[in-house]
């Protein structure tokens, strides 16, 4: 064991010795020259899965009318990239809108507003009673629909961490009006049960301008 343990306490101490040597005081303080450090700016994306995900979205209602089949107003966010509403039924007064954020569990970590109004129902963070008060607002009221982003904003409350949805409406300059219905069933046959689901929805808006007053009257069954 001495044999083995000498070589390291020989060179050891000896490098030691020369790191910890002090500096005498009439010694001058050694300077490093001076040198220039310089660099190139590229377009190479350090973090490309995070830059290359959508932070912004926007529909316009003749975008809307073209490509959603518009049955409640929130069918409008149904297509929208990293988004996902779960809407049981063509009717379903609890639709939750799920992030990539948050999902459908918890409705009440993103924010839905109609013209600065919050339709979210923040007293309810859950998939059964706490979805967003869609029906504020009927799909004909939909001038555009924009869709920010989460985590968070420094404009909006804490609960925007998953995302924050402004539809802004509009008001009829004539008068106009309509009456939508929509019916839907499935049959199911297993484990005993042999039944047919049915459901049907009606919709009507009715929307008019007396001078500079305008008003829109809706009801959805």
């Amino acid at each position: 064991m001495k044999s083995f343990l000498l070589p390291l306490l020989f060179l050891v101490p000896a490098g030691l010795r020369a790191a910890a040597a002090p500096v005498a005081a009439g010694d001058a303080p050694y300077t490093l020259d001076p040198f220039t450090v310089t660099g190139t700016q590229t377009s190479e994306k350090l973090i490309t899965p995070l830059l290359t995900l959508p932070r912004h979205a926007t529909l316009t209602a003749p975008r809307i009318a073209e490509t959603v089949n518009l049955v409640d107003t929130e069918d409008a966010v149904k297509y929208l990239p990293s988004l996902f509403l779960r809407k049981r039924n063509n009717g379903d007064t609890q639709a939750v809108m799920a992030t990539r954020t948050w999902g459908v569990s918890s409705g009440a970590r993103s924010l839905i507003y109609a013209d600065g109004v919050l339709l979210s129902a923040l007293i309810a963070n859950n998939n059964s009673i706490g979805g967003p008060r869609w029906g504020l607002v009927a799909p004909a009221e939909i001038e555009s629909l924009d869709v920010m982003y989460g985590p968070y904003s420094a404009a909006y409350a804490g609960n925007s961490l998953g995302a924050v949805v402004e539809i802004t409406t509009r008001l009829p300059d004539r008068r106009e009006g309509s009456i939508e219905g929509t019916a839907a069933w499935q049959s199911f046959r297993l484990y005993g049960t042999d039944r047919t689901y049915a459901m049907a929805q009606t919709a009507v808006t009715y929307g008019d301008k007396a001078g500079p007053f305008s008003f829109w009257i809706s009801a959805n069954h």
